[in-house]
C-alpha cells in the first residue's frame, strides 16, 4: 500500500487487525509498519550491496515525527550512496552470544508473551547449553548437526524431543531476525528428523483381516 506519509494521516491511522505495512509514495526506501498492538513503526526498506532488500529500523511514531522520519531517511540513502551501510554496522555490533541475547532480550519477552515462556526459555538453555558462549552469526546448520548426533547417542533420548529442542532454537533465532539482531537464521533450512524407526513397517490389513478385526 503507497500513499503520501504526512503527520495527519498518521495521527489518524487506526488500530490494525493485522500487520499492516504503508510505503510513502514521495520518497523511496520510507515504510511504515502498523502493528496489532498500536505500534507504528518507522524503517528504511533497502537493498544491501549483495542485492539482498532488508529494512533498518529509525524508530516508532511516538518518539519520531513522519518529518523527522523523512529526514532520517534522506540521511540513511545518502549515506547508502557513500558506501556506508548503517544498518550493516547496527546488525554487527548487536549481533551478540546466544546465551546473552536469551537471558537479556529474548527470555524477558517470551516469559511475557507466551504462558508456557520459562519453560521455553529453559529448555533451549539446558538443551544448548555448549553453545550458550557462541555468537548466534557463527551458529549454523553444521555444528547443530553435531549436537544433534551427539544428543541422539545419549541413552533414552528420542528424536521428536532432539526435532522439539531445534523448533524452540529456531523460534528463538526467528525473533532475532525480527528485531533486527540477526539478518537471517542460520538454521531456518535445518530438517526435521524422522521420527519413527527406519526399520518400522506400516503393513495394511488385507480385506479377510480387516473384517475379522471389525467382527
Amino acid at each position: 500500500m503507497q500513499v503520501k506519509l504526512t503527520q495527519g494521516y498518521v495521527n489518524k491511522l487506526s488500530t490494525p487487525k493485522k500487520i499492516t505495512e504503508i510505503r510513502d509514495k514521495e520518497l523511496r526506501g520510507l515504510l511504515l509498519r502498523c502493528l496489532p498492538s498500536g505500534r507504528k513503526i518507522f524503517y528504511v526498506d533497502y537493498r544491501r550491496s549483495n542485492g539482498k532488500r532488508t529494512r533498518y529500523k529509525l524508530g516508532t511514531s511516538d518518539v519520531l515525527s513522519v518529518a523527522q522520519a523523512k529526514d532520517a531517511t534522506k540521511e540513511f540513502l545518502a549515506n547508502l550512496e557513500l558506501g556506508e551501510d548503517l544498518g550493516e554496522s547496527r546488525r554487527k555490533a548487536l549481533v551478540s552470544t546466544l546465551g546473552y541475547f536469551l537471558e537479556h532480550h529474548y527470555g524477558p519477552w517470551v516469559i511475557e508473551n507466551r504462558k508456557s515462556g520459562k519453560l521455553t526459555l529453559r529448555r533451549i538453555q539446558s538443551a544448548f547449553k555448549g553453545l550458550l558462549d557462541t555468537r548466534m552469526d557463527s551458529l549454523d546448520i553444521w555444528s547443530l548437526e553435531k549436537w544433534r548426533t551427539a544428543k541422539l547417542k545419549n541413552k533414552g533420548v528420542k528424536r521428536v524431543t532432539v526435532n522439539r529442542d531445534i523448533a524452540v532454537l529456531k523460534a528463538a533465532l526467528n525473533c532475532a531476525v525480527e528485531w533486527g539482531f540477526l539478518e537471517e537464521n542460520p538454521i531456518a533450512k535445518m530438517k526435521k528428523l524422522k521420527e519413527t524407526d527406519s526399520k518400522e513397517k506400516i503393513r495394511h490389513l488385507a480385506p479377510e483381516e480387516y473384517q475379522r478385526l471389525i467382527a
